[in-house]
């Protein structure tokens, strides 16, 4: 008996990052960390959010990339809030910060770094990538954009200035950004305990990446509640094969999150 299975992607800016904090027995770092960005009603203004598995107060710097210029923006000992899913992974937000660019041209890609008592802390990053027209966007994920657009609007909140960074040779190539991708699917074997059981469910592994594409390391990212279909899960997800994301013309490490639905036939 097989599952069903397929895997998708998301970029690793987890607009909804519902990943857990990894044990130190396991072989990746020991959190995330993403960045999200939304653009406001006023030319140059975004809000940004900072998601991690990293409880605050941080200190958080994120770079931010139009077509020509680049801009820092440092946040200091920022709160991240815990906003605990409802299967109890541990998640932490900050509120909405906003801020000001000194040009018209859009975000087109960014990311964050965090530290904590002048240390950096080494996090698996998720980068903000600017989606492009008509490009689907997960409903929880709409629902705070507007959300922020009406705290925006109501709340008349302070915006912080940004720092324009020394020029940086813009990037050209033909592809300046793209997500990791899944170029060999492996598909899970149905586990012959859960098949006794009768237990069927999906389960979400985040596959962390090197710049070459290859695997450094992988973990549950969201649990079946079934522990021989969250192993199946994994090990699909281990054997199959990925394409690194692009961030500004250049392959850099990222993660894909592999997805398998069980279902026993």
């Amino acid at each position: 008996m097989r599952a069903l299975a397929f895997a998708v992607a998301v970029c690793l800016a987890w607009p909804a990052l519902d990943a857990r904090a990894f044990s130190a027995e396991e072989k990746g770092p020991t959190c995330l960390v993403s960045i999200q960005l939304t653009a406001m009603p006023d030319a140059g203004t975004y809000a940004a959010v900072i998601g991690s598995t990293q409880p605050g107060p941080v200190d958080a710097t994120a770079t931010l990339y139009t077509s020509s210029q680049s801009f820092s923006l440092v946040l200091t000992s920022v709160a991240l809030v815990d906003r605990r899913n409802s299967i109890g992974e541990p998640l932490f937000r900050t509120e909405p910060v906003f801020f000001k660019i000194a040009t018209t041209e859009p975000i087109r890609g960014g990311d964050v770094s965090l530290s904590k008592g002048g240390e950096r802390l080494e996090c698996l990053k998720g980068r903000y990538v600017q989606r492009v027209a008509g490009a689907y966007e997960a409903p929880d994920a709409t629902r705070r954009e507007h959300d922020i657009w009406k705290q925006y609007v109501k709340e008349n909140p302070t915006v912080l200035p940004t720092t324009l960074r020394p020029a940086e040779r813009e990037p050209t190539c033909e592809t300046e950004y793209r997500d990791a991708t899944l170029v060999t699917p492996a598909l899970p074997e149905y586990p012959e305990a859960a098949r006794r059981e009768g237990a069927v469910g999906t389960v979400e592994v985040l596959v962390a990446l090197g710049p070459e594409g290859r695997e450094a390391w992988h973990a549950v990212y969201r649990s079946s509640g079934n522990e021989s279909l969250d192993r199946a899960g994994e090990n699909a997800a281990a054997r199959s094969t990925y394409a690194p994301e692009i961030f500004r013309c250049v392959p850099v490490s990222g993660g894909y999150i592999y997805r398998a639905d069980f279902a026993g036939r």
